[in-house]
C-alpha cells in the first residue's frame, strides 16, 4: 500500500490527463478527479508513521527514544534534500537559456530559501518536503503529550488543529471561514490528526474484518470529499484542487485499515521489498519529475504519455534510491 500511495503522491506531482495543470479543480474532469483520488495518500503516510512510532511506545516514560530516532531521521532527510533542491534540477530549461542558466537558477533558489526562512523551515526549498516537518511536530507533541498522560488532551488539539485547517484553507471562502497568508497544510494543522489516529488504532488487533469496515469508510471519504468539493465550488468558487477536506479524514483511515488487513490482494512481494525504500522515493522523485517537465509540455494530455510520466518517474526515483541504499554514507537519506 506504500508502493501504491507513492505513486499516487506522484500522479498528483504530474498532472496527469491535462494540458493545463493551472486548470486543475475548475471542473469535475479525469484530471482533477485523479488528482483528489490520490490526496489519500499523505495521510496514509501519516497513519501508518503514528501506527507504528505506537509499536515502540509500550508506556508513557518509554516515548522519547522512538521520537527522538524519528525526529532525527526526518530531520536528517529533510535538511539533506532541501540542500539538494537549492541546485536546478530543470536542467533542459536551464540550458535553453544558455550556459549561466543553471548558475542563474541556483543563486535564485538560495535567495528564495532565504528570503523567507519561516516558510523554507516548514516546507523545505521544494514544497513537497513539506511532510517532513509536519511529521516532525506531530511526532513532538504526541510525545509530550503522552508523557504527561494527557491522551485526551492529544485528541482535542488534534481535532482542533484540522478544524482550524479545514476553516483557513478550504473552507475560507464560506461563512465559517479565514483568510490568512499561510498554508495549514505545512506544520502540525492537518498532520497531527493523523498520526494521532495511527496511534490510538495500534491498540486494536486488524483482522480480516478491518478490510470490509475500511472498504467502506473509505468509500464513504471519498463520496463526501467530492460532494464537498463540488459544494464549494458551486456556492463559493473555490478551487476543486485540495489538499484535504472533511472527507479526506475517512478516506485515508479507511485505506490505512485496508491496508493493515493484509489482504491477498495486497501481497505482492515484488512491492513489498521496495516498501522500506518509500521515504527515499518520496523525497527524490522530484527531481524527475523536474527533469522529464520539458517533455510534458509537449506530450501533456495523452493518455499514453500520463501513464509513462508517472512510470518513468517512479522507475527512476527507485533506481536511484535503491543505488544511494548501497552505501552507508547516503542509506541514511533514503531509507
Amino acid at each position: 500500500m506504500r508502493v501504491i500511495a507513492i505513486i499516487a503522491v506522484m500522479a498528483i506531482h504530474t498532472n496527469p490527463f491535462t494540458d493545463q495543470p493551472e486548470h486543475v479543480g475548475a471542473s469535475l474532469d479525469l484530471a482533477t478527479v485523479v488528482n483528489q483520488l490520490a490526496r489519500f495518500a499523505v495521510p496514509f503516510f501519516f497513519i501508518m508513521s503514528g501506527y507504528f512510532w505506537a509499536q515502540k511506545v509500550t508506556e508513557p516514560r518509554a516515548v522519547y527514544k522512538p521520537t527522538l530516532d524519528m525526529v532525527k531521521r526526518a530531520a536528517l532527510i529533510f535538511v539533506v534534500w532541501s540542500l539538494f533542491y537549492l541546485l536546478e534540477t530543470r536542467l533542459i530549461e536551464s540550458f535553453a537559456s544558455g550556459a549561466p542558466g543553471p548558475v542563474d537558477q541556483i543563486l535564485l533558489n538560495i535567495k528564495k530559501a532565504a528570503s523567507n526562512l519561516f516558510n523554507t523551515s516548514l516546507q523545505g526549498t521544494k514544497a513537497h518536503l513539506w511532510f517532513l516537518p509536519a511529521l516532525i511536530f506531530s511526532v513532538i507533541i504526541a510525545a509530550v503529550l503522552i508523557r504527561l498522560k494527557y491522551e485526551g488532551l492529544l485528541l482535542l488539539v488534534a481535532v482542533v488543529f484540522y478544524i482550524v485547517a479545514l476553516a483557513g484553507g478550504p473552507y475560507s471562502n464560506t461563512p465559517l471561514g479565514f483568510h490568512i497568508h499561510f498554508n495549514f497544510r505545512n506544520g502540525p494543522f492537518i498532520s497531527l490528526l493523523f498520526f494521532v489516529t495511527g496511534y490510538f488504532m495500534r491498540r486494536y488487533t486488524p483482522g480480516p474484518h478491518w478490510l470490509r469496515s475500511g472498504v467502506l469508510l473509505a468509500c464513504a471519504g471519498i463520496v463526501l470529499h467530492f460532494i464537498e468539493l463540488w459544494v464549494l465550488n458551486a456556492r463559493w468558487g473555490t478551487s476543486m484542487a485540495q489538499d484535504f477536506v472533511l472527507g479526506t479524514y475517512p478516506f485515508g483511515v479507511g485505506l490505512a485499515m485496508i491496508a493493515l488487513s493484509n489482504p491477498r490482494c495486497l501481497n505482492f512481494t515484488p512491492a513489498a521489498t521496495i516498501g522500506p525504500l518509500v521515504l527515499g522515493i518520496y523525497a527524490s522523485h522530484y527531481i524527475f519529475v523536474d527533469l522529464l517537465k520539458s517533455f510534458d509540455t509537449k506530450f501533456a494530455g495523452g493518455w499514453m504519455w500520463s501513464i509513462f510520466y508517472i512510470a518513468a518517474v517512479f522507475l527512476l526515483s527507485y533506481l536511484l534510491v535503491r543505488l544511494l541504499a548501497r552505501f552507508s554514507m547516503t542509506r541514511k537519506i533514503v531509507s
